[in-house]
């Protein structure tokens, strides 16, 4: 039996960059064919925002009537569902092997953007990993991780306050 979506958001937004606002939303539209009723189709869609903004949106980004994907299936093909599975493989992934793992069935770059945004993976391993990427997604995600270290660290101005206040 697969498991709520709220069992699986969890523990992968746990894995998140502290003061980081990334956050992934599933959500089901219910269309009919002719708009009359019928034949019923139910059609997941999957985002990741960024601050509030969506910067990873399937299917709308990657899915076309025409889109062939490696497997050979057609846009019929890939799901929702597949893409919780890839959340689900990559929450079972030791730490140790992220960094480099490929997972296969991750055609649209998800397991990028959780792996920029893991705590678990230091920003400068992360920077020289992806060093040539060119998503946007993930260099936006990277960005933001560097955007809040350089708030937290202390400055030595600060720091010298701090020591002169005798904390």
């Amino acid at each position: 039996m697969p498991k709520r979506w709220s069992k699986l958001r969890s523990p992968v937004e746990d894995l998140f960059a502290d003061g980081l606002r990334l956050s992934i939303h599933c959500t089901v539209i219910r269309t009919t064919r002719a708009n009359d009723g019928s034949l019923v189709n139910v059609l997941g869609t999957f985002t990741v925002r960024l601050n509030g903004k969506v910067i990873w949106d399937f299917p709308k980004q990657f899915v076309t009537y025409w889109t062939a994907y490696p497997d050979g299936g057609n846009h019929y093909s890939y799901s929702v569902s597949d893409l919780n599975g890839l959340l689900r493989e990559y929450l079972d992934t030791p730490k140790a092997d992220l960094p480099e793992k490929k997972f296969a069935r991750d055609y649209f770059s998800l397991t990028d953007i959780l792996k920029a945004a893991d705590r678990r993976l230091g920003l400068g391993r992360l920077t020289e990993y992806f060093r040539s990427n060119e998503q946007t997604w993930v260099l936006a995600v990277l960005e933001e991780r560097r955007a809040l270290t350089a708030r937290s660290k202390p400055t030595r101005a600060s720091a010298a306050r701090a020591v002169h206040r005798g904390r």
